[in-house]
């Protein structure tokens, strides 16, 4: 894997046509946002609560929007019951989604 990194913390895991990444979920945000907080780490802000799967649906499609790819391209590996998820997205030059991620990234004030 070759990791790919925004800042110190923030990494993208890219292996093939794949890339991984961490990040952490804030549901029932005023507005939907992808930004590095002040530790470096990543964050998405979701206007959907955290019921019935809603705010991982939210995360999805936002990156499926924000990334122009199918939403069956993007999975959530682990943290489907947590604020903390790794995602993972297949099926696409990895080097092109990953450049177009960190393009899309708010960096800290």
């Amino acid at each position: 894997m070759n990791p790919v990194s925004a800042s110190s913390k923030f990494e993208i895991q890219i292996e093939g046509e794949t890339i991984t990444f961490w990040l952490r979920v804030q549901p029932r945000s005023s507005k939907e946002e992808l930004r590095l907080d002040a530790q470096g780490q990543l964050r998405l802000r979701v206007t959907a609560p955290p019921v019935a799967g809603e705010a991982n649906e939210a995360v999805v499609r936002f990156f499926a929007r924000q990334l122009r790819i199918p939403t069956n391209s993007i999975e959530i590996v682990t943290g489907r019951r947590s604020t903390r998820k790794l995602i993972r997205i297949a099926g696409h030059p990895a080097s092109q989604t990953a450049a177009r991620l960190e393009a899309h990234i708010s960096k800290p004030k």
